[in-house]
């Protein structure tokens, strides 16, 4: 059920670590995240709720904000909830701070939260394989 431009993120997602590309790793999960949570909200037909008063959707950060702060409508996982924030946080690290490099180390003990998170929002998108 998953589009196509979903599965060429996760390819570059993959490509990315399988290349040591650790910054470009960060930055396509927090594009990824940030998609599916908009998948969510298209799916639900409620996109209203996560643009601006120009019509622009929100970005990541208020995105998460939305989606736990609806938590009582969408029933996220602790674990969700808890590992949102922090590949969120390191998505930003790897887009804009200019001193941070990402390590595998990094990468590495997200890649279980990770996995359930977009697990999760592909569910609620309704795009689980």
């Amino acid at each position: 059920k998953s589009k196509d431009y979903i599965k060429n993120v996760v390819r570059q997602i993959n490509g990315c670590y399988e290349h040591g590309l650790h910054d470009a790793y960060g930055v396509m999960i927090r594009r990824l995240v940030e998609t599916l949570i908009i998948e969510i909200y298209e799916h639900r037909g409620e996109t209203a709720q996560i643009k601006d008063g120009d019509g622009n959707f929100l970005m990541l950060s208020a995105l998460v904000e939305k989606l736990v702060g609806n938590n009582h409508v969408f029933n996220l996982s602790k674990n969700t909830r808890s590992g949102l924030p922090k590949i969120v946080d390191l998505g930003h690290l790897c887009a804009h701070n200019t001193t941070f490099k990402a390590r595998a180390n990094d990468i590495d003990k997200n890649m279980l939260p990770l996995r359930v998170i977009a697990e999760e929002l592909l569910t609620l998108a309704d795009m689980a394989a």
